[in-house]
Parts: structure tokens; sequence; C-alpha cells
């Protein structure tokens, strides 16, 4: 069963050791730089700005990750959309 898994201590050092193949490397960034790049969101000012952290599982083993992100949409951003 596939299963995600919130980034925490206990799985922190396993997710950045994960990595991807030579030929997908400039495709993404590093698991490392996602974390922090979710941790520096997380002290913004601005609450309505989310950046969330996964560990993907398949059973008990790790075998992803991945990182989602979510914004307030500007009241005006589909004003004039059908």
């Amino acid at each position: 069963m596939i299963t995600l898994r919130p980034v925490n201590q206990d799985n922190f050092n396993e997710v950045i050791k994960l990595s991807v193949t030579k030929e997908q490397e400039g495709f993404i960034a590093s698991n490392m730089y996602s974390l922090a790049q979710a941790y520096a969101n997380q002290l913004e000012d601005d609450p309505a700005d989310h950046l969330i952290t996964f560990a993907i599982y398949c059973n008990n083993e790790m075998v992803g990750f991945a990182m989602a992100g979510y914004w307030a949409a500007d009241e005006n951003e589909h004003k004039n959309d059908d």
C-alpha cells in the first residue's frame, strides 16, 4: 500500500538520502533544498501560503518524497473567468 507521511524528525535523514538518477537531476530540486524551502516558507508573515512535505512509502519502505503547496487565491484573479 502506498502512503504519504509527513516529514518529521523520525524520517528526515532518510528523506535527505533519497536521490534521483543523473538524468533527472536537472528537472527537480534536491530533497534537502525542498525541505529548506518549506521551512523558510513557514517563517513568512503570510499564513495563507503553505508548503507541505511528505515521505512516500510503499508498505513501510520509503520510496520517494513529495512537496505540495497552496496559496490563498486573489479574489480578483478569476473574476472574468466563465
